[in-house]
């Protein structure tokens, strides 16, 4: 999916972009390996991965980057810290116990790392 974004792209792109379609095509396997480690959702690390691509394209042509490599892969965590900021609670506790939408009692447990408030 990320090579056809890549050919699709304009022939008389700058250098900066054909750096970059190097570092990333380069870094894909690294970057969607850290990407699914962060969300453990390896269909959400791809539309990550596509995003940092379209994200750091779009930085690219408003202005220079100095340090390319660790600029994408900074912009990778923060899209993958974004979307588990957005990602509601887990579909089950590990004990299977708990289903979707559990209440916020039941989150604040301590087994579940959560802590109840003193009455």
């Amino acid at each position: 999916m990320i090579s056809i974004i890549i050919t699709c792209h304009r022939s008389g792109a700058s250098v900066s972009q054909s750096h970059f379609n190097t570092v990333f095509l380069a870094q894909r396997v690294t970057l969607l390996r850290t990407l699914q480690r962060m969300v453990n959702n390896p269909s959400t690390a791809e539309d990550l991965l596509q995003e940092t691509y379209l994200r750091v394209t779009r930085a690219l042509s408003e202005h220079p980057v100095d340090h390319l490599e660790p600029f994408v892969f900074q912009t990778a965590r923060n899209l993958a810290l974004d979307s588990s900021a957005r990602a509601p609670y887990p579909v089950a506790h590990p004990d299977g116990r708990c289903a979707v939408g559990c209440d916020a009692e039941c989150r604040r447990a301590p087994e579940y790392g959560g802590r109840r408030r003193p009455r």
